[in-house]
């Protein structure tokens, strides 16, 4: 007798297991991908435990527990442990470096779940999550910072740092690399927004655009002086504000990440006499200015069509 589901009957004791070798195969591209990240921005580091100016792989973590759910922390603090201790070497011990990871996790859960309630789009097509989301980064990577640096001191690991300036190098690093390489995940993240920018890259006008950025980093970092350059930064604004205007949101994601790219690329090629700190500062300020110009610009369009 049939009832006509025969063709689904599986024999005894198989089962589907695609869900859970989808997840696994996204927990492990999710950790390769944060400890090569971690490895491409391990420039200039400070201290024992090598803290750096600019630190992209928050940003994938807080991207993937907005998307995917809080309940992803227990993975994202194993991660952290693997990376410290594939990239760094655990320089104050497994214990510490246990207690550490928990605090930086646990930090950024936090903010994956403030984001993930606050954001109405999380494209960050608009100027109202844009602005939320930048508030949220700024302020929770200070707080973040502040206790992860104040558990190294407490277990006496910053002897050699002060704790000032622990604490501002690794909150300006996670502000600005969540800042930049964010929108960029989020972007991607989105079938939609994918389109936009695959739709923008096949255009011969951006790369014109993109290019002249590019040329504009060379002059800035390689063609004036070294200690003028933090203030020929400033020129950057004018391709930022041109590509902003002219592709919107899009246009200045990616700008964004090739300003970061050509920083950290310019400043390591002159040995890091520059101020790091007054550099990535700019970076922070050209970010922000650039994703807002181009969020209002998409929200005109939206109006005009709508």
């Amino acid at each position: 007798m049939s009832d006509g589901t025969a063709g689904t009957l599986r024999p005894r004791g198989a089962s589907d297991n695609r869900p859970v070798r989808t997840y696994v195969r996204n927990v492990v591209l999710f950790a390769a991908c944060y400890i090569l990240l971690d490895w491409a921005s391990l420039i200039g580091p400070l201290g024992r435990f090598n803290i750096t100016a600019w630190n992209p792989q928050p940003a994938l973590a807080l991207v993937w527990m907005t998307r995917s759910g809080i309940a992803q922390w227990p993975v994202v603090f194993v991660t952290i442990v693997l990376t410290e201790i594939i990239i760094r070497g655990a320089p104050a011990g497994y214990a510490a470096t246990a207690g550490s990871s928990f605090v930086l996790a646990a930090g950024y859960a936090t903010l994956a779940l403030v984001l993930s309630r606050g954001l109405r789009r999380r494209d960050l097509q608009s100027t109202g999550d844009l602005a939320f989301f930048t508030a949220t980064v700024v302020l929770g990577s200070a707080v973040v910072g502040g206790a992860y640096v104040n558990v190294l001191a407490a277990a006496q690991l910053l002897s050699d740092v002060p704790i000032t300036q622990a604490w501002m190098r690794f909150w300006l690093g996670d502000a600005v690399g969540i800042l930049v390489t964010g929108p960029l995940l989020f972007a991607l993240a989105e079938e939609a927004q994918r389109r936009r920018i695959a739709a923008l890259l096949r255009q011969p006008e951006p790369w014109v655009r993109w290019g002249v950025l590019c040329a504009l980093l060379w002059v800035v970092f390689r063609a004036v002086p070294h200690e003028l350059t933090p203030h020929f930064c400033a020129l950057l604004f004018v391709p930022i504000v041109w590509i902003a205007l002219r592709s919107g949101m899009s246009g200045a994601i990616i700008a964004m990440v090739i300003v970061q790219v050509g920083v950290v690329l310019g400043v390591s090629g002159v040995g890091w006499r520059l101020s790091i700190v007054e550099l990535q500062l700019l970076v922070c300020i050209l970010c922000v200015s650039g994703l807002f110009i181009g969020a209002a610009v998409d929200e005109r369009r939206r109006v005009v069509r709508d």
